[in-house]
């Protein structure tokens, strides 16, 4: 099981807990966007500093260095717990365009579990992501796992699958997650592109995709 790094630790300790019960590796996964790298490149760049909320432009250099040191915060943070929990784990650092390094990870693994920014707990929502021929009935078994560290809605991102085979998937998570109110927070989505796979990562929860 892989698990993307987004500068919380939240979705970390779920990611391991479930790891540990599944009998699991635990790969830590940072994707430098390459998007984000070529628009720092922009002349027309900038940004705004938190939390002095001031301007300047976007720099390559400086957001690569920012870049790193999150990897380093992210690989250290994973190989404390996996010490802690006694797991099997890995780090690994990926630049390229977001749908193509998941479509590998995913590819190389069963699933990619994704998470916002965040230090809370529990996480306001969460994303998993695997392709189409994964057993439904070992994701389902992951997102009763996760679902305590999560208040709010769980996506399961099916890569690589057209939008009705989506709808077939999300049919079939109700029925094996039964009568309880996880069933409901459940969304099965079939991103077409990259742009469509960025959208819905990030669309807040609770709101049409």
């Amino acid at each position: 099981m892989q698990q993307t790094w987004h500068a919380g630790d939240a979705l970390l300790r779920a990611s391991a807990g479930a790891a540990t019960r599944m009998n699991t590796e635990l790969t830590g996964l940072f994707i430098e966007d390459i998007n984000l790298l070529n628009l720092a490149g922009m002349p027309f760049a900038s940004e705004v500093c938190f939390p002095s909320a001031t301007r300047r432009e976007m720099d390559v250099s400086r957001l690569e260095n920012s870049l790193r040191a999150l990897a380093g915060e992210a690989q250290r943070a994973l190989e404390a717990i996996a010490r802690r929990t006694d797991l099997r784990s890995s780090f690994r650092v990926a630049r390229g365009h977001l749908l193509a390094e998941l479509l590998a990870a995913a590819s190389a693994t069963d699933v990619v579990v994704a998470g916002a920014l965040s230090r809370i707990s529990p996480l306001p929502e969460l994303s998993v992501v695997c392709l189409a021929g994964v057993s439904r009935a070992r994701i389902a078994a992951l997102i009763e796992e996760l679902a305590p560290w999560v208040r709010g809605r769980i996506t399961i991102v099916v890569l690589e699958t057209a939008l009705d085979t989506a709808r077939s998937w999300e049919t079939e998570f109700r029925e094996l997650l039964g009568s309880g109110t996880l069933q409901h927070r459940v969304r099965v989505l079939a991103p077409r592109n990259q742009q469509d796979l960025e959208r819905q990562l990030r669309h807040p929860a609770g709101q049409a995709a």
